[in-house]
């Protein structure tokens, strides 16, 4: 049972064990050596591994080791020569040895594929001559390297020739169908995926941690968190795909899932008994050279091994039944928001919390994983609940309630509120509490358009964030590679979220969130004396009062109007009523953006499109109602303390500049008109930018190490500049990709849509969102403007595959 898993050890972890045997032997320049080399290969071989072996036990056509075999064949050389230059030119590794451990690691990465497809035929001779030939190989060259004193280069040749004795001892299984290259690639494209996000996250979970805590911390929680993976890393690569293979061909017992709980719960409780002797006797463990906080990272790391096991299990099964666009989803996701928290666990939980990252790495990924076999489990059915937890998942995305870290539910009544750039001040929305439904409804098969836009968008940013190096910039940029990225999730939760509703649940959470949010913001600000909004609700305070939320809430009404007029008596007359409100509401906001929106919302619902559900003398009264309330509440912000205000916020009209010309044609009078003071300041913002995009092809793009002086230019008023500034153009691509594919997809399904008012209302109200008000501001940065954009985007991209074709956009 175990002769197959045995060889699969041997093969992938023989340079572990060589590492450890050169550490202990004293020869720890030549430890260090490996692992560098290893830790090169590692990165570049696994990130294009594709989950071979389980790929192959879930092909019952055999043909998927012959495929894997010809794509590892084609990556091998630029594969073995980047690891060259990872090993050698940036790790300083000795040459002569990088060599001889990258030509072993290859050999490795080709005899997987063999030794997998031996497994599934049960071939046991190949698997046992590969056993025995690595024992005799690996004990020989630790003799040859410490006992008859040959230099490793010589010494380790035989050693990493010896995966050639495991593709010459037997044959690959005969495929019973033709390979097709790009199909089967298209198939193992999600595995291909899974394994490249692991794979760079994990450089970049070491990379910030070490600039977070140092590299003398660091380096004892790798240590640590060595210690509590070991038995998960031997599980998922040798042990776990056998068994999964057993069980699916009805060999495995109750017997086998019961050893595996009751492994997970012993190694659990050893965990916590570690945990508990740091704690407690602190200076036991400092008797045994380390402190107590390493031994506390121990215990949870081990710990937390136990629950990683219980992720892997389900990650294994489901990959072996053909799932691997939801595994996909849950590696693409959690690895990227452990990669997002490590800052946040530092800076806002203290130093102390890294010594759990490894176990909030289990509890994230096995919360995924269990998501998407939930997800895929229910079938056709809805796995999260009724249509009233949807309701509350829109509500919560829209709603504008912010918490801060530091004292709870944000109420401050300053007109403009300042966090000091102190994290524990920042209000947060609850909007990312929303997210969580990305876990309740897990159908990440479903979302498979936006999960592609996560995957390459999260990739790119990363590289990004990489390859722009200068002292102390690798932390600022990965921090505000998270603002970036968090608000994304929104797009996934979105296209799942417009899968699943049958009920017009978000449209209906619109028109209700507007109908307490406006008046609400209306009255308050009336009863405090101003005539513009003020951001002091009493029971809570909205942050961002006049920049997003009031441009968030026309859209909310616009959506809904277009979906809810035809749904009942009872909706018509809460909208007809909500509308005068909802103009007030906009020119309070003193914003063009915010009234535009609410203009184009309006027209595209009542005039624009063929099955407009208001008929046109309705149309032409709620009109009227429109001019009459906006007209009225003009006359009222005409007071001089509307005017006051107005000036203060440099928002008036150009001003005119009045001159006289003294010529030999006489006095002339000249007027020149100059653009106000908001518009001269963003034109400057603009140009600042500009020019540092353009200023040399890596800033172009990768992007600036640094952002500038928040002092001097707070932000490129321009989300997509401001992006392309600190990132480069290449994380732009994704999202300039997905606005072209969106469009496209309305542009083709234009007929079928103009017969459904509720899309053609989404779509404006995308269009608002990406096309003007982030051509003007930061938006999509931010985590509720942000969230609440993607979502809808998503949204319409899941209710325009119910108009028509699905788009052919997938992973």
């Amino acid at each position: 049972m175990y002769l197959h898993p045995s060889a699969i050890l041997l093969n992938s972890f023989s340079m572990t064990a060589l590492m450890l045997v050169c550490g202990l032997a004293g020869a720890s320049g030549l430890a260090a050596d490996i692992a560098v080399v290893q830790g090169a290969t590692l990165a570049l071989f696994f990130a294009f591994s594709a989950n071979a072996r389980n790929v192959i036990f879930g092909d019952a056509s055999h043909s998927a080791p012959h495929l894997l075999l010809r794509a590892r064949l084609f990556l091998l050389f630029p594969l073995a020569a980047a690891s060259f230059v990872l090993s050698c030119v940036i790790g300083s590794a000795e040459a002569g040895l990088a060599v001889v451990l990258i030509v072993r690691r290859s050999l490795e990465w080709i005899g997987e594929v063999y030794l997998s497809s031996y497994e599934m035929q049960d071939a046991r001779r190949p698997a046992a001559v590969s056993i025995i030939w690595e024992c005799l190989t690996f004990v020989g060259a630790i003799l040859l390297m410490f006992a008859a004193g040959i230099g490793p280069d010589g010494a380790l040749a035989l050693w990493a020739l010896a995966p050639l004795v495991t593709i010459f001892a037997g044959r690959l299984a005969r495929s019973d169908e033709p390979v097709r290259l790009m199909d089967d690639l298209a198939r193992l494209a999600p595995n291909l995926g899974s394994t490249t996000i692991i794979g760079i996250t994990v450089y970049v979970f070491r990379l910030s941690t070490i600039l977070v805590a140092g590299r003398v911390v660091a380096g004892d929680l790798f240590t640590a968190f060595a210690l509590g993976g070991i038995i998960p890393t031997i599980y998922n690569n040798s042990i776990g795909p056998s068994l999964a293979l057993r069980e699916q061909r009805g060999g495995g017992t109750p017997k086998l899932s019961t050893r595996l709980a009751l492994l997970a719960a012993a190694l659990f409780v050893v965990g916590a008994a570690f945990t508990v002797f740091s704690v407690v006797f602190t200076r036991a463990g400092g008797m045994l050279g380390k402190d107590g906080p390493f031994w506390t990272a121990v215990g949870l790391s081990v710990s937390g091994g136990a629950i990683m096991i219980l992720a892997l299990n389900i990650r294994i099964r489901m990959i072996q039944a053909g799932r691997s666009l939801d595994v996909f989803g849950a590696d693409a996701i959690s690895n990227v928001l452990l990669v997002v928290c490590v800052p946040y666990f530092y800076y806002v939980l203290g130093p102390s919390s890294m010594e759990a990252l490894y176990l909030f790495s289990a509890v994230l990924t096995v919360c995924f994983y269990w998501s998407a076999k939930r997800g895929t489990e229910a079938g056709t059915a809805y796995a999260g609940g009724t249509s009233w937890l949807l309701l509350f998942m829109a509500a919560l995305v829209l709603f504008p309630l912010f918490f801060q870290l530091g004292s709870g539910i944000f109420r401050d009544s300053s007109l403009t509120f300042d966090t000091g750039r102190v994290l524990e001040k920042l209000p947060i929305p609850v909007s990312v509490l929303a997210l969580s439904g990305i876990l309740l409804l897990g159908r990440f098969s479903d979302a498979r358009r936006s999960l592609t836009f996560f995957f390459f968008a999260a990739l790119l940013l990363v590289i990004a964030a990489l390859m722009v190096r200068e002292q102390g910039s690798h932390l600022t940029r990965l921090v505000l590679m998270g603002q970036y990225v968090l608000p994304m999730l929104g797009l996934v939760l979105g296209e799942m979220f417009g899968k699943e509703s049958r009920e017009r649940e978000f449209e209906k959470a619109c028109l209700a969130v507007a109908i307490f949010i406006a008046p609400a913001q209306l009255l308050c600000s009336w009863a405090q004396g101003l005539v513009t909004l003020s951001p002091y609700l009493y029971a809570f305070s909205i942050y961002q009062h006049l920049q997003y939320v009031p441009l968030i809430m026309v859209i909310a009404y616009g959506v809904a109007l277009g979906s809810l007029w035809k749904r009942g008596r009872k909706w018509r007359i809460a909208m007809v009523l909500l509308l005068p409100w909802m103009v007030i509401y906009s020119l309070a906001s003193v914003s063009m953006v915010t009234v535009m929106g609410l203009t184009l919302s309006v027209i595209a619902t009542l005039f624009v499109f063929k099955s407009s559900p208001v008929p046109r003398r309705i149309a032409l009264g709620m009109l009227v109602l429109s001019l009459a309330a906006g007209t009225s509440y003009g006359l009222v912000a005409g007071m001089p303390v509307y005017e006051k205000m107005m000036s203060s916020r440099k928002t008036s009209a150009k001003t005119l500049s009045v001159g006289i010309d003294h010529s030999e044609k006489g006095n002339r009078i000249s007027v020149t008109a100059t653009p106000p003071q908001n518009i001269i300041d963003r034109m400057e913002q603009w140009r600042y930018y500009g020019k540092g995009v353009l200023s040399g092809a890596k800033r172009f793009l990768f992007g600036h190490a640094t952002p500038p002086d928040r002092r001097l230019h707070p932000s490129a008023q321009n989300y997509y500049l401001d992006l392309v500034y600190n990132f480069g153009f290449l994380p732009f691509t994704p999202i300039l990709l997905l606005l072209i594919y969106t469009a496209r997809r309305v542009y083709h399904l234009r007929r079928p849509i103009s017969l459904d008012p509720s899309i053609p209302a989404l779509a404006v109200s995308a269009f608002v969102l990406f096309a003007v008000d982030n051509m003007l501001k930061v938006g999509l940065r931010q985590p509720y403007p942000g969230i609440f954009s993607f979502f809808v985007l998503g949204f319409l991209l899941a209710r325009l595959d119910r108009s028509g074709f699905p788009g052919r956009l997938a992973v």
